[in-house]
């Protein structure tokens, strides 16, 4: 039996649904608020397990007959919910396999934790950050290692693709970038994501890894290539934008950092080819295929 938390999440919801196709027996944690958003998936077969992450009450028995966790929860709130999300209902959720330390445990992470240089970020960089979101994902991360004999934790790059992350959307909503949007950031298209996460089932990579394609690329020359695909104008730029601790936290703080990272420890674990091994194919695609 597989566990998935953040199950109806755009990286959840689309794992979930590869399972599921290749009989895979899934269990989900659903938050009571969204059983409706996890409709599609229990007519799926998923296996509801209705609870909240920070209600460790909500979680007992969650356990029962886990073979694997894909822990994929994610938010972008203010910082007493994130981190209460993030450090405290992870740490619920381990307590609950207390009595099985060697649990296999998947973690999606993020590249927040590493220093906001041109630098390319390998794994054995030692992470430091002034970021709240990376103090935060930091300390969550400590708490799967000092927890598990078996995790991955994979510091994944800003993921796009079909639907709400299909950056072509940005032709009628437009973008706006904070400062002057030549921040390096690493992308990864969600297809790729989603192969690698099933081949962790058979071909579990044990360990911290950049999830991540091989061209770091600048904010705004990404969503230029947009532009030019698209043949429409849509991109702003706020220089002078005042930063709140709110926008800090969500993907528009996030896009002010200057975070490169490189992949080549994970091509090489899982012996890994990527479907799109940079953003140039990734968007090319979506353009032909779906914008």
């Amino acid at each position: 039996m597989i566990l998935v938390t953040g199950c109806t999440g755009y990286i959840g919801s689309r794992l979930c649904q590869r399972l599921l196709a290749s009989n895979y027996k899934v269990r989900g944690l659903i938050r009571p608020s969204e059983k409706e958003r996890a409709k599609s998936l229990i007519e799926l077969g998923l296996l509801p397990f209705y609870g909240e992450l920070t209600d460790p009450a909500s979680l007992h028995n969650i356990e029962e007959d886990i073979d694997l966790v894909y822990h994929l929860t994610g938010i972008h709130s203010t910082y007493h919910n994130t981190y209460n999300l993030y450090v405290q209902g992870t740490n619920n959720l381990l307590q609950e396999f207390k009595r099985n330390p060697k649990i296999s445990v998947v973690v999606a992470s993020n590249s927040s934790v590493y220093s906001d240089t041109q630098a390319l970020h390998i794994e054995s960089s030692k992470p430091i950050t002034n970021h709240p979101f990376g103090k935060i994902t930091m300390e969550m991360e400590k708490s799967i290692m000092d927890f598990s004999e078996n995790y991955t934790i994979f510091r994944i790059g800003e993921v796009y693709g079909e639907r709400e992350a299909n950056p072509f959307q940005a032709c009628t909503k437009g973008i706006t970038l904070i400062g002057d949007g030549m921040n390096y950031t690493s992308k990864i298209h969600i297809e790729d994501v989603i192969n690698i996460l099933i081949k962790c089932i058979k071909c579990f990579p044990k360990g911290i890894f950049n999830l991540c394609d091989d061209l770091p690329v600048h904010q705004l020359e990404f969503y230029k290539l947009v532009e030019t695909l698209s043949k429409t104008k849509f991109i702003q730029l706020k220089t002078d934008m005042v930063i709140s601790e709110r926008i800090m936290l969500s993907i528009h703080g996030l896009r002010t950092l200057n975070i490169a990272m490189d992949n080549t420890l994970i091509k090489q674990t899982m012996d890994y080819e990527f479907i799109y091994p940079t953003y140039k194919e990734g968007l090319q695609f979506l353009y032909e295929n779906q914008c």
